[in-house]
């Protein structure tokens, strides 16, 4: 017997938001499968700093690259 059940606040939602090394943490997990560590860190760096970013094309070069083997 399945029992369905809502959550009306799941973590990462508006009522119940994730915190900033939350989302780090989650966007590190994703990132590992496709970037180097390093890069990983450079796209962060860039996207939490975009503003100042002189060329998007910088970051969607990171973004682009071949995934590394693992």
């Amino acid at each position: 017997m399945s029992v369905l059940s809502e959550c009306p606040a799941f973590r990462g939602s508006a009522a119940n938001p994730m915190s900033r090394e939350e989302r780090l943490v989650k966007v590190r997990d994703c990132f590992r499968r496709a970037l180097s560590d390093a890069d990983t860190e450079r796209v962060i760096a860039m996207l939490e700093n975009l503003e100042e970013l002189a060329d998007v094309a910088e970051l969607m070069d990171v973004l682009g690259q071949t995934a590394p083997a693992r």
